[in-house]
């Protein structure tokens, strides 16, 4: 990996490291990049982490190591009662794990499939799931619960917002909308970080 650091000609913005070859894989690998972007930026507080879908389904989420370097805080959003209740056991000091299901502010109806993962403002295209191995089992709708949607500038909870992850299954499409203000509480981040999960069960989905 190599990789540069550029800062605003007038030196008041914040730097932005740029990756030719950013490194992927292990958990170690992923701790080596936290402790380099430490480094290089040295951020004067935590970076404000939101992340839309918070439960994971298989792997470790990408803001992993800074939680655990305490370098980050983070505001997940987690509708399904059993998933927030994973979350909020193991949760550290820095993480709080909301009920709320993010959208357009409209009501809307989640899916439940018969695998948590696949759970869905959106619905399932039973067409698409049928040339999957096995998905047509996962992303068979088992119940349906209707509920209200936030939408992310109207949720009093987040402060600083530097990362948002969102998981594109849970109809997140929507989710930035068209801010009524600048995201810059806590801290006046300069920039943000939009890391959107579009593989997988999000890939199958109609609107």
């Amino acid at each position: 990996m190599d990789g540069r650091l550029d800062r605003s000609p007038d030196g008041k913005h914040s730097p932005t490291l740029i990756l030719r070859h950013p490194i992927r894989g292990s958990p170690q690998e992923g701790r080596a990049m936290t402790e380099l972007l430490v480094e290089l930026l040295q951020p004067g507080r935590r970076t404000g982490v939101v992340d839309v879908g918070a439960k994971p389904i298989t792997d470790v989420p990408p803001y992993a190591p800074m939680l655990q370097k305490r370098i980050a805080t983070l505001v997940g959003f987690e509708p399904q009662a059993e998933g927030l209740a994973a979350l909020n056991l193991r949760k550290s000091d820095l993480e709080t794990y909301l009920p709320y299901a993010v959208g357009d502010g409209k009501p809307g109806t989640l899916k439940l499939c018969h695998a948590p993962g696949m759970s869905s403002l959106l619905t399932p295209n039973p067409q698409v799931l049928d040339c999957l191995a096995l998905y047509s089992i996962f992303g068979m709708v088992v119940g349906e619960v209707a509920l209200d949607t936030r939408r992310l500038d109207d949720i009093a909870e987040i402060g600083a917002l530097d990362f948002l992850k969102i998981d594109a299954g849970l109809g997140a499409c929507g989710v930035p909308g068209r801010p009524r203000e600048p995201r810059r509480r806590g801290g006046g981040a300069d920039r943000s970080l939009l890391h959107a999960d579009l593989q997988g069960p999000a890939a199958v989905r109609r609107h």
